[in-house]
């Protein structure tokens, strides 16, 4: 038999959270609505979507599996993906300061600001990078805009794709 937990939080209080924690061997999972300072998620398997969340820092480590973040993470994201397809849309109106992507196998979209700047710096074994950035090179550096933003892409094999907000 199926389970399911459902925790609603006051709106009075779902605005302005310390840490979310989210750590799940498998299953689905759903988390809308809320500010915080981080969100952490630790996923082994399964499927996660989240929509209107602001998150300061979003740190995902993900075993397996299909994950999709929606809302605002203006700090930092920072994912560990070892296969599976990991989605992230960052509706922040800027580009996050610092965004750190290391990648076994599978494939990491990122939606990201198109105002701001960043240099990214992509060291892979195996895989693809694409970014969708209007980008220079500087000591095999991706440098977009101003370089302000700190991007680590970090490539065993799989995918990682860098992309503007339509």
């Amino acid at each position: 038999a199926s389970k399911r937990l459902e925790v609603t939080i006051p709106e009075s209080a779902a605005g302005d959270l310390g840490t979310v924690e989210v750590d799940g061997a498998s299953g689905m999972y759903w988390l809308t609505g809320f500010s915080c300072d981080k969100l952490d998620i630790a996923l082994a398997s399964g499927m996660l979507d989240t929509a209107g969340i602001t998150a300061r820092n979003l740190v995902a480590d993900i075993a397996s599996g299909q994950v999709s973040f929606e809302g605002a993470f203006p700090q930092a994201i920072d994912i560990t993906a070892a296969s599976g397809s990991i989605a992230v849309t960052d509706t922040g109106s800027t580009f996050p300061q610092h965004i750190d992507a290391d990648v076994m196998s599978g494939e990491v979209v990122l939606v990201l600001a198109k105002e701001g700047g960043f240099t990214a710096d992509v060291d892979r074994l195996s895989g693809n990078f694409t970014c969708g950035y209007e980008t220079s090179q500087r000591d095999g550096r991706y440098v977009h805009g101003d370089g302000a933003s700190s991007v680590n892409i970090n490539l065993t094999s799989g995918n990682v794709e860098l992309k503007p907000q339509a």
